[in-house]
C-alpha cells in the first residue's frame, strides 16, 4: 500500500501559480469563444472559472491542513482537504451538466462558429493546460485534494484539445454540428471523474476502510507475527485525509506474555506490512473490559452469569471444542464441524493460523483442545513441550503442493530439475508461505532447492504470514505465480494450476492432530469424528488425502 507524501509549501506554491495562470487565460477564452460563436471554447472557458476556484479551493485544504490540533480540533484540520474535494468533484458535476444542456441546444439550433480564431485560442489553452498539468504533476497524485484540482486541469486539456479538433473539422468540412458534440463527449469525461472524486471523498468522510487495507488479511497476518497474541477483535480502520490511514484495534495476550514487548512487534508489523504508522493498540489478558461493561448492563446476562457458576463442571463441558488448526484447513474444517454437529454432537470453533504460530500460542498458554498441524515439525514442538496429551497424536491427512498463476495469466511452464522458474517470474515475485515457519514455504523451498532452482528465485519471493495469504497474492494478480496446497488451488476461482510437484521433491505433506492437555469429553468425541469415515469423506471432498 502506498503511502502519501505530506503536502508541504512547494505544492501551495504551484497551486498559486497554476491559479494566476488559469484565472488569466480563462479570460481570454472566455472573450474569444464569444467571438468565435464556439460552444466548445466557451463551454472550456467556464470550466477553467470552476478550475480556478477548485485550484484556490485546492490551496485552502492544504493551508488549513497544516494547521495545528487545537481543544475543538485534537486532529487538527487534516479533513479540510477532504472537504475540498468533495466540493470540487460537485463543481465538475455541476459544470458538466451545464455544458451538456447548451450541447444539446446547441444541436437543436446549429451556430455558425469562426474556426480559424477558435483554433488559435485553443491551441493557446492547450498549451496553457498542460504547463499547469506538468506544474501539479510533479508532486504525489495520490492525495484526493491534489487529485481534485489535477482532474480539473485534465477537463481543461480535454476541453482545449475538442475545441481544437472542432475547428480543423470546421474549417476543413464546415461541419457545425463537430463543436456541441464534442463539446457533449468531454462533458462525460468530466462527469466520470467528478463521480471518482466525490466517491472517493465520501468514503473518507464516511470513516471507510482503505481499498488497500484487508481487515481480516490484518488480523491474522498481526496474529501469525506475534506469538503472544491470541486473540484479535474490535478492529477499526479509517483515514483521517488521503494516505493518512488510522487502527484502533484491541489483542489478547496470552497469560504471563510480556505486555511491553507484545505491544512493540504489533505497532512494528502495522507500520512495516501495512503502513500504518499511528494505531492504537489496547491490550488485555482476561476478558474484553467492553464486554465486561455490557454484562453489567444487561441483568439478563447476570443471571447467566450466576447460573453457570451453579452449574459448574456441566456448563463446562457444553463450551464449544476449540480447534486451533493449519490455515490451508479452512472451509474443509468447518464443513466437517457442521456435519460433526448434524449428527447429533456439541459445536466445534476452529481458530486457523500458521502452524508455527499456533503451536507458539499454544506453548504461550492459549486456550484450545486439538490441535492439527500442518507439518509434523510443528506437532514435534508441541509434543517435546509436553503440551501434547500423550497417546493422542495420530496422523490425519496428506497434501499436495502445487505451482499457480492467476486465472487468465496461465504459466507455460513445466516442473522439472532446473525449470525456468525465475524467467517466467520476470520482474514479478513468488507468493509463498514464509519459509521462516509456514510450513507451505518450508514444502516450497525443500522442493526449490530439490529441483536446482531456489538460488535464482531467493531474491524473488513475496513470503507470506500464511499459505492462504500467498493464495489471496495470486487471486488478485499482484504476483504471478505461487506455491500453495493443491486443496488451496482447488478451493479457489482465481488461480490456474501450472504444474504439481512431484513427490520425493519435498517431505510428504502430512497433518498430524492431538489432543491438548485438559481437553474434555466433548472434544473428545469430536476428536474421533474428525478420524472417523465421515469426516475423512468431506477432507476427501476438498482434495485432502486420508491416511
Amino acid at each position: 500500500m502506498r503511502s502519501s507524501h505530506s503536502p508541504n509549501g512547494q505544492i501551495e506554491r504551484r497551486l498559486g501559480a497554476a491559479f494566476v495562470l488559469t484565472i488569466v487565460f480563462m479570460a481570454i477564452e472566455a472573450v474569444g469563444g464569444w467571438f468565435a460563436g464556439s460552444l466548445a471554447l466557451m463551454a472550456d472557458a467556464g470550466h477553467m472559472l470552476t478550475d480556478a476556484l477548485a485550484l484556490a479551493l485546492a490551496f485552502a485544504g492544504f493551508w488549513f491542513g497544516r494547521r495545528p490540533p487545537d481543544q475543538r480540533r485534537s486532529y487538527g484540520y487534516r479533513r479540510f482537504e477532504v472537504l475540498a474535494a468533495w466540493i470540487n468533484g460537485l463543481l465538475l458535476s455541476g459544470i458538466a451538466l451545464l455544458i451538456m444542456g447548451e450541447a444539446a441546444l446547441r444541436l437543436l439550433t446549429p451556430v455558425a462558429v469562426k474556426a480559424l480564431p477558435m483554433l488559435s485560442i485553443a491551441t493557446a489553452g492547450l498549451g496553457v493546460n498542460l504547463v499547469t498539468l506538468w506544474w501539479l504533476k510533479r508532486e504525489p497524485s495520490d492525495h484526493i485534494n491534489l487529485r481534485g484540482a489535477i482532474f480539473h486541469v485534465v477537463g481543461d486539456v480535454l476541453g482545449s484539445a475538442a475545441a481544437m479538433l472542432a475547428a480543423i473539422v470546421i474549417l476543413a468540412t464546415g461541419w457545425m454540428p463537430i463543436d456541441p458534440l464534442l463539446s457533449l463527449v468531454i462533458a462525460l469525461l468530466i462527469l466520470r471523474s467528478a463521480f471518482a472524486l466525490v466517491r472517493g471523498a465520501t468514503h473518507i468522510l464516511l470513516e471507510g476502510t482503505h481499498d488497500d487495507i484487508d481487515l481480516e488479511r490484518m488480523r491474522e497476518d498481526v496474529a501469525n507475527s506475534v506469538p503472544e497474541i491470541t486473540g484479535i477483535h474490535h478492529i477499526h480502520a479509517w483515514s483521517l485525509t488521503s494516505g493518512h490511514p488510522m487502527l484502533t484495534l484491541h489483542v489478547q495476550l496470552a497469560e504471563g506474555a510480556d505486555r511491553d514487548t507484545a505491544l512493540h512487534a504489533i505497532k512494528e508489523r502495522l507500520a512495516t506490512a501495512f503502513h500504518i504508522s499511528h494505531s492504537v493498540v489496547q491490550l488485555e489478558c482476561g476478558l474484553c473490559p467492553d464486554a465486561k461493561t455490557s454484562l453489567r448492563n444487561h441483568a439478563g446476562a447476570a443471571i447467566l452469569v450466576a447460573a453457570a457458576l451453579l452449574t459448574g463442571s456441566a456448563a463446562a463441558d457444553e463450551r464449544p471444542v476449540t480447534v486451533f488448526a493449519a490455515a490451508s484447513l479452512n472451509g474443509a474444517l468447518d464443513a466437517v464441524s457442521v456435519a460433526y454437529a448434524e449428527s447429533g454432537g456439541g459445536k466445534a470453533i476452529a481458530s486457523y493460523a500458521a502452524s508455527s504460530a499456533l503451536a507458539r500460542q499454544i506453548e504461550n498458554g492459549a486456550p484450545a483442545d486439538i490441535f492439527i498441524s500442518a507439518n509434523e515439525e510443528w506437532m514435534d514442538y508441541v509434543q517435546t513441550r509436553g503440551l501434547v496429551e500423550t497417546g493422542s497424536r495420530a496422523d490425519l491427512l496428506r497434501n499436495r503442493l502445487v505451482l499457480i498463476a492467476p486465472l487468465g495469466k496461465p504459466l507455460d511452464i513445466a516442473i522439472g530439475p532446473g525449470f525456468p522458474l525465475a524467467k517466467a517470474l520476470g520482474d514479478g515475485r513468488l507468493a509463498i508461505g514464509d519459509p521462516a515457519g509456514v510450513p507451505a514455504g518450508i514444502y516450497a523451498k525443500a522442493a526449490l532447492e530439490h529441483l536446482g532452482v531456489w538460488n535464482e528465485v531467493a531474491d524473488k519471493l513475496a513470503p507470506m504470514a500464511d499459505v492462504r495469504a500467498a493464495l489471496t497474492l495470486v487471486e488478485r494478480g499482484e504476483v504471478p505465480a505461487g506455491i500453495v496446497y493443491a486443496t488451496d488451488a482447488a478451493a479457489s476461482r482465481g488461480v490456474t494450476v501450472a504444474g504439481i510437484f512431484p513427490d520425493g521433491t519435498h517431505p510428504p505433506i502430512i497433518y498430524p492432530a492431538a489432543l491438548l492437555p485438559g481437553a474434555g469429553a466433548a472434544a473428545r468425541d469430536f476428536y474421533g469424528f474428525l478420524r472417523g469415515p465421515a469426516a475423512r469423506a468431506i477432507f476427501e471432498r476438498f482434495g485432502f488425502e486420508g491416511m
